[in-house]
Formats: C-alpha cells, sequence, structure tokens
C-alpha cells in the first residue's frame, strides 16, 4: 500500500505506471506528490526528474511520427536469359493526424519541462547553501547548457562534504562525460575510499601513463595507489614495468620480487581450512586468476635471471609456476588469466587492443620455459618431463582432434594452450629423432605445427620436415632391401644358383670399372686432405669425414661408423682464371662397384659447399 503522503514513494510508483504506458495514472501520482512535497527538496528533484524523463518520452515519440514511413516488396522478373530480383520501396510522408499528434506532443513536453524546472528551482531555493543544493544547482545549469558553472557547483557540494557518496558520485560521473577522464578516475579513488579500500583508479591512470612512457606521472600515481592500499600487489608490479622501461633492471626485480611476496601471502591467508574430507595441509584447487599475477611476475624474473647467466635462478622460478598446475582444474584451462596482464603488453595477432591469456597458455608457457632452463643446465631427464607437461595442453600427438569453431564462439578448443606446447612438441620431436624413432617424431612434429608454431622456429620446423622425410625413405629402402635378401634365401636352389651367377656376373663388371677407375683416377692437388662435411640441414644425422691423398684414394667414414674406400677421380671446370676457384664434381667409386657423386665449389681456401647426388647439402672444412 503506498503512503500518499510519501512523495517519494508516489514518484516512484508513477515511473512504475509510465513503463505500463498507464500515463494518466502516472500523471496523477505525480501530482499527489507535487501535493506532498511542499518544500522538501528530495522529492521536488525526484518529481522533476520524473517530469523531464516523460518530457523526453513525449519528444521522441514526436520524432517518430514526423518521419517518412517506408516498405519494401520484392519480386522476381524473367529477363529471358535470365532471372532478375527487383525490389521496389514506397516511403509515405507523415499524414497531417501525425503532424497535429506531434505539435501536441511537442508542446506537452516543453509544458513538462517547465514544471520540471520550477520545481527544481524550489527545490535549489529549499536546499540552499547544503550539498543536495548544489547537486539540483548543478542539474540546473546542465539543462541550460553551462557545464562550466554546473562543474564549480559539483565541486562545491563535494568540498562542503567529502564523505558524500552522492556528490563524490556525480562529480565522477560529471568529469567521465566531460572529457575528463584522468580526474574522473583521480576523483573515484577518492570516493571509492568511502566505500572500501582499492587502488584501483590510480593504477589504471599508472597504467595509461606506462604506456606512454610518462615515467614520473606513472610514478606519481603509483604512490598515491601505494598510500590507498598499501598490500595490492598490483602497484609494486605496476612500478616493475615503470623501472624496467627505465633500464634500472635490478630495482624491477625488487619490485617483482614484492609483488610475488604479497601474492603468495594474500593466498596463503586466504586459504580455506580443513574440510570434510580435506587432509590437514591439502592444497585444494582454486580459481586460476588467483594465481594469475604471481606467475607472470615469476616469468619476468627468471628472464632476467636467465639474461644473468643464472640457468638455476630462471629453472626454480619457472618450476615455481609448474607447481601450480596440481592446484588448478582441467576444467578452468579456458579462464581467461586478466591479472596476469601488465602496462606494457602488446597486441597479439593484428589485434588492437591486448587479449588475455587463458590459463592453460600461463601453465603451458612455465613449463617449457622450465624444460629450456633445466636442458642449459644439462639435466635433460627433468627437461624432457618438462616438456611432456607443455604438451599436455593440447592434443596428444596422433589423436587428430579437429579444431571446431562457428560464429557464435562455440569452440572445443578454448581450454588449449595458444603458445607454450607448440614449442614444447618440437623439442620432444628433436628428441626422439636424435634418438632414431624417427616415425615417433613425425607424429610429434605434426602436432607441433597443429599446436602451432613460433615465427622464429618455423625454418627449423621446415628442415626437421625435409630431414625426417630423407630419413624414414632410408629406412624404408633398407627394409625393403632386407626383404629382398629374405625372400632370396627362400628361394629354390635352381633359382639361388641363378641368382648367385647373376651376383657373380655383377661383381666382375664392378671390378672391370674399379680397374678402369684406378688407371685413370686424378685428383687435383687444392683437395688433397682430411675434410668434415657437416650438413646445412642440422637434423641430418649425416656427418662424414672424407680423406683424399695424392693416389687419388679416398676414405668416406659416417656418423654411424661405417667405412667406404676406393678411388676418386675429380673434375673441374675446365677453364679458369689463376685466381678463380675450382669447383667441379668427384666420383668415387668402391671396389665393390658402388659410386657416389659429390658436386663442390670452394668458397674459402679451406672451405667447401659440397651437394650430395641425393641433393643434400653440406659444409667441408679442411682440418
Amino acid at each position: 500500500v503506498i503512503d500518499n503522503a510519501h512523495a517519494g514513494a508516489l514518484i516512484q510508483k508513477a515511473l512504475a505506471l509510465t513503463a505500463l504506458k498507464r500515463y494518466d495514472e502516472a500523471e496523477a501520482a505525480a501530482d499527489k506528490a507535487l501535493a506532498a512535497a511542499g518544500n522538501n527538496a528530495d522529492a521536488l528533484r525526484l518529481y522533476a526528474r520524473f517530469r523531464a524523463t516523460r518530457a523526453d518520452q513525449m519528444s521522441s515519440e514526436a520524432f517518430g511520427l514526423r518521419q517518412e514511413r517506408c516498405s519494401s516488396s520484392s519480386r522476381d522478373e524473367d529477363r529471358g536469359s535470365y532471372i532478375e530480383r527487383v525490389t521496389t520501396t514506397t516511403c509515405y510522408p507523415p499524414s497531417q493526424a501525425d503532424v497535429a499528434r506531434a505539435s501536441q506532443l511537442e508542446a506537452a513536453a516543453a509544458d513538462l519541462r517547465r514544471r520540471a524546472r520550477a520545481a527544481m528551482e524550489r527545490a535549489a531555493q529549499a536546499s540552499r547553501g547544503t550539498v543536495e543544493g548544489f547537486l539540483i544547482e548543478a542539474d540546473l545549469r546542465l539543462w541550460d547548457g553551462d557545464s562550466q558553472r554546473a562543474q564549480a557547483a559539483l565541486e562545491q557540494a563535494v568540498k562542503l562534504d567529502p564523505k558524500s557518496i552522492d556528490a563524490q558520485d556525480a562529480l565522477v560521473d560529471f568529469y567521465a562525460q566531460n572529457g575528463q577522464a584522468d580526474r574522473a578516475e583521480e576523483q573515484q579513488a577518492i570516493e571509492r575510499q568511502l566505500i572500501h579500500t582499492t587502488a584501483a583508479p590510480l593504477l589504471r591512470l599508472a597504467w595509461r601513463q606506462t604506456q606512454r612512457t610518462a615515467w614520473s606521472a606513472a610514478g606519481d600515481y603509483l604512490t598515491r595507489a601505494q598510500q590507498l592500499d598499501p598490500v595490492d600487489a598490483r602497484v609494486f608490479a605496476y612500478r616493475g614495468v615503470m623501472l624496467e622501461g627505465q633500464g634500472r633492471a635490478a630495482d624491477a626485480a625488487a619490485a617483482y620480487r614484492s609483488a610475488v611476496a604479497l601474492e603468495d601471502a594474500r593466498v596463503r591467508l586466504d586459504e580455506p581450512g580443513a574440510g570434510v574430507g580435506v587432509g590437514v595441509g591439502t592444497a585444494l584447487t582454486r580459481d586460476p586468476a588467483d594465481f594469475a599475477l604471481a606467475m607472470r611476475l615469476r616469468a619476468r624474473l627468471a628472464a632476467q635471471s636467465e639474461s644473468a647467466r643464472d640457468m638455476a635462478g630462471a629453472a626454480s622460478l619457472y618450476a615455481s609456476n609448474t607447481a601450480l598446475r596440481s592446484r588448478i582444474s582441467p576444467s578452468q584451462y579456458s579462464r581467461e588469466m586478466f591479472p596476469a596482464m601488465l602496462p606494457d603488453d602488446r597486441p597479439q595477432g593484428g589485434a588492437v587492443v591486448p587479449a588475455p591469456q587463458n590459463a592453460a597458455t600461463l601453465l603451458a608457457q612455465s613449463s617449457l620455459a622450465a624444460g629450456k632452463a633445466y636442458q642449459a643446465l644439462g639435466r635433460q631427464t627433468e627437461a624432457q618431463q618438462q616438456f611432456l607437461v607443455a604438451a599436455s595442453f593440447v592434443p596428444a600427438p596422433g589423436s587428430n582432434v579437429p579444431r571446431i569453431g562457428n560464429a557464435r564462439g562455440d569452440t572445443n578448443f578454448g581450454n588449449q594452450a595458444t603458445s607454450g606446447s607448440g614449442e614444447a612438441l618440437f623439442e620432444l620431436a628433436k628428441s626422439f629423432m636424435q634418438a632414431g624413432q624417427y616415425d615417433q617424431a613425425q607424429r610429434y612434429l605434426q602436432a607441433a605445427s597443429n599446436a602451432g608454431i613460433p615465427p622464429a622456429l618455423r625454418e627449423d620446423v621446415n628442415q626437421m620436415n625435409f630431414a625426417l622425410a630423407r630419413m624414414l625413405s632410408n629406412q624404408r629402402q633398407s627394409q625393403v632391401q632386407a626383404q629382398s635378401q629374405s625372400t632370396y634365401q627362400g628361394n629354390d636352389r635352381g633359382q639361388q644358383n641363378a641368382n648367385d651367377l647373376a651376383r657373380q656376373q655383377d661383381a666382375e663388371r664392378a671390378q672391370q670399372t674399379y680397374r678402369y677407375m684406378a688407371a685413370n683416377a686424378r685428383v687435383a692437388p687444392e683437395l688433397i686432405g682430411r675434410w668434415d662435411l657437416t650438413p646445412e640441414n642440422a637434423f641430418l644425422p649425416l656427418r662424414r669425414t672424407l680423406v683424399l691423398d695424392q693416389g687419388a684414394n679416398y676414405v668416406m667414414t659416417s656418423q654411424d661408423g661405417t667405412t667406404s674406400r676406393g678411388k676418386v677421380n675429380v673434375q673441374g671446370n675446365p677453364v679458369r682464371g689463376r685466381d678463380e676457384p675450382l669447383n667441379g664434381q668427384m666420383l668415387l667409386v668402391s671396389p665393390d662397384g658402388s659410386q657416389d657423386v659429390l658436386y663442390f665449389e670452394f668458397s674459402g681456401r679451406d672451405v667447401l659447399q659440397v651437394t650430395a647426388q641425393d641433393g643434400t647439402k653440406y659444409t667441408a672444412r679442411r682440418r
């Protein structure tokens, strides 16, 4: 039941009736409110706002009545060789009745605004010299379009009662709506202290100044923010970014460590006690955002340790991040880590503004970095373990899980890491390749490409793909030869005799070829010596050593320990000047008749660029 003597209640009733389009009842309730208001400034101000709102509604309706009304229709017309879609649009000007109705509404709106202003002036007169009076005066000045006098009135209201939330809120809104964003943030910082302790508005200002490299202004805002909330870790984090931007790495590290200590303390103090089924000291899972800032800052500190070649210190910091994996539920891997964002973050992938990474990405990046740090320390087992953890934040190699998305933003990969995992899979692929497990290396390399490869590694990935294709081809050839030998041994006696005869004839021809080669072999003096051949593709395990002597003999030793020897015949460029380097080809023939061709070109006195017959390129250096 509405108290007919309570102006505020009657105005709220009028607003509700207006929303229901029961305008006559709303007007009646408003008139009762005005009668009950007397000189009550609050009630008069409410009445004025109701009248002004109703006037705006009428003006909007009048504007709509004065607009043209257009309708369209479409049809298909046969043009003989094609069908054309024809659309016809017809517009109708407002009718005389609409224009008349619009004029009535505009007149009524003007009358309501006069009544609203009269009520506001009564309220201002009744509350002159009070906070409410200054707020009403500011509204009147805004109605007149006099923003300077409105601002002065609002500032006077705040000065009169700094603890008035209404006055503070009105001044914040005024600054924000009139292009004074920095003053709005500063005023909001004051206002928020009346409700709860927070340095957020001043931190936003410090963020903007840091992005502009306005270090002095950023430092001033951070100092004030720390005074408002001395235990907000973001103050120290942003100060670290500012100091790092100024080249003060040691001071930045101190600020980062302070922020990490505050975050760790906050989380520890916020840990729940032992509950039902929870043992004392059991670490429970919690929102990943609780760890976000500390994780990001440990990564910053670790990067500084790496720059100082303190890999043990870097590994320890990264390991502190990776240990948090047990405290984050996989269902939370898609959580966007807004607290991990810092003022010097840059947009990625052509975005206009930087976006937060998800929890999976921060965990994957930490595990990858930990693995690389352990690798640098020679702790290969721990490095491999960390790479496997980093790789676990994307689909497993060979699972072939499609990445599905649509216009609504529904995906099946929101909980996957966007970086870190791809590089970890690449590191694992390298280890499999070094172990000769080429099929496994290929699976992991494909998974790495699906997860996303950093631009700096794309050339390495291409080289590994080429090397894998080469090594797998060699494997298949070896399998075919072994199968042929097995088939030969399984033949009947007559077939074996025929095969033996053919092999003997091949061997005799090879001997003839070798004897001819031995009689005609020659080697250029520039090539005599011991050469170490290193593939330009670092992933090819095909390092060789070639020894050439004056007698045109060669010895080729491969990385796997196999050795071949025989005669070499060098054919160089037939016509060259005195200073022109030798280039040409070497024909290597072994006593069993096998041949190999190496194309060479001097790029220095003791350096050759060599291309094998299968296209593999080497750099050969003379010992």
